[in-house]
């Protein structure tokens, strides 16, 4: 079913029987659909008889695969909600903690993340939340793939990624918004600018939707440590959006500082400062 996402966003019940018809009868069909539909992995269509998969069955069939591929062989608490996605703390073959995130793209924010993120095309914004998703986990895990070849400080390392999951190292911090004071501001800042710096011109990719939200801050050697993370809406520097997009994050970011910190910071030549060679 997860392969008919884009095709369908639910699935007739006569095209499910037709394809698993030489595995099983139609009767143990029909009862596996009802115990998957009783256990809210799947739902049933309010007035056909068609079924789609839920984000709750989306996780467990992402999370087989990780488990195939040996990526993680354990998952445990949640430790963030946000508006697109759900992180758990996980560990991975090789027991490094990880932290292992389910993108769910909802209704209730989609046309604000239509508005602005161009990776999506017509016929996705017209399409399921799902397969939403599931975009969205890709390029993340797809960026970070890239990302990861240079070394960069403030990436977080990927261990990989299927559908809508990305398993990223675990960052023991908490996020830019959500820590009352830190103790060096400017050094903070200057990590920030730093990152987003060498990722346009060794990598040439732009965040694109970068802020307080998506910044955490760790603490190593009693230092403050700056990472930047989800990157789905990541734009390449030839993209005629990238120099916009760009502007923008830093604008966001020297708000932040500004309303925060009382640092007074000059967008247009930090803009000149990562740009110009």
């Amino acid at each position: 079913m997860v392969k008919k996402i884009k095709q369908f966003e639910y699935v007739p019940i006569e095209y499910i029987i037709k394809k698993f018809e030489h595995k099983f009868s139609q009767k143990e069909i029909l009862a596996r659909i009802k115990k998957l539909t009783r256990l809210r992995l799947l739902a049933k269509h309010p007035s056909i008889k068609a079924y789609r998969i839920t984000f709750l069955g989306l996780d467990c069939i992402s999370l087989r695969l990780l488990v195939a591929k040996n990526v993680v062989k354990a998952i445990g608490d949640i430790i963030g909600v946000g508006k697109e996605s759900e992180v758990y703390r996980g560990l991975a073959e090789n027991n490094d903690i990880v932290a292992i995130k389910f993108y769910k793209i909802g209704k209730q924010n989609f046309k604000h993340i239509a508005k602005y993120r161009g990776y999506y095309s017509d016929d996705v914004v017209h399409s399921g939340w799902l397969r939403r998703s599931i975009i969205a986990g890709k390029r993340e895990k797809d960026v970070l793939e890239i990302l990861n070849n240079y070394t960069i400080p403030g990436i977080p390392k990927l261990y990989g990624g299927v559908l809508h999951s990305v398993v990223i190292e675990y960052i023991d911090g908490a996020r830019l918004n959500e820590i009352e004071q830190v103790e060096n501001p400017i050094n903070v800042f200057e990590q920030i600018i730093e990152i987003i710096r060498y990722i346009y011109r060794n990598a040439g990719i732009v965040h694109g939707d970068l802020s307080e939200y998506n910044i955490m801050l760790s603490y190593k050697d009693d230092k403050e440590r700056v990472y930047i993370i989800d990157w789905p809406q990541y734009a390449s520097i030839n993209s005629p959006l990238a120099i916009s997009m760009l502007r923008r994050d830093i604008e966001n970011i020297a708000k932040f500082f500004r309303r925060r910190y009382m640092l007074e910071v000059d967008v247009q030549e930090v803009f000149k400062y990562i740009t110009e060679q």
